[in-house]
């Protein structure tokens, strides 16, 4: 069976765990991690080319946001993830698995932008994290999410 592929965006200013760290314990786990560093840069679209990555089934199977709670508050980024959950719920369905990962604090679902608030919320204070990730990977389901299209 092939490793399932994982996107990591890293949206963090604070300490806390570092994107390799993120990586190393996902290929630990069993699956196939890449991602970047976000670029916080709404006038230019920044955000246009991550979903390219995001919409490909080919590049990617999963999406994983690590933040912290300062990125959390910025409206720019915020406004960014709901731009690019829009478009994957669009284009890759309700069944496309998106992780939101705390960096040292556990999100609360209300604390994210509406669009996200349907993904699993975990946290880098628990130790099997990768795991949930991975089993989330594996057993994720279609939901009936609401339609955002007005």
């Amino acid at each position: 069976m092939s490793r399932k592929k994982a996107w990591v965006s890293w949206i963090c200013e604070d300490s806390g765990q570092t994107p390799r760290d993120l990586i190393q314990a996902l290929g630990a786990s069993g699956l196939d991690p890449s991602g970047a560093q976000w670029h916080d840069d709404l006038e230019k679209m920044a955000w246009v080319e991550l979903a390219g990555v995001l919409l490909d089934p080919r590049a990617c199977d999963l999406w994983l946001i690590a933040l912290d709670p300062a990125s959390l508050r910025k409206p720019s980024i915020r406004y960014a993830l709901s731009l690019l959950t829009a478009s994957c719920r669009d284009e890759r369905g309700g069944d496309f698995p998106i992780f939101v990962l705390g960096n040292d604090f556990v999100p609360a679902s209300a604390e994210l932008p509406l669009l996200l608030r349907d993904a699993t919320i975990l946290s880098t204070t628990d130790p099997a994290w990768a795991a949930k990730v991975v089993a989330g990977a594996f057993s994720h389901v279609s939901v009936n999410l609401p339609d955002y299209r007005f």
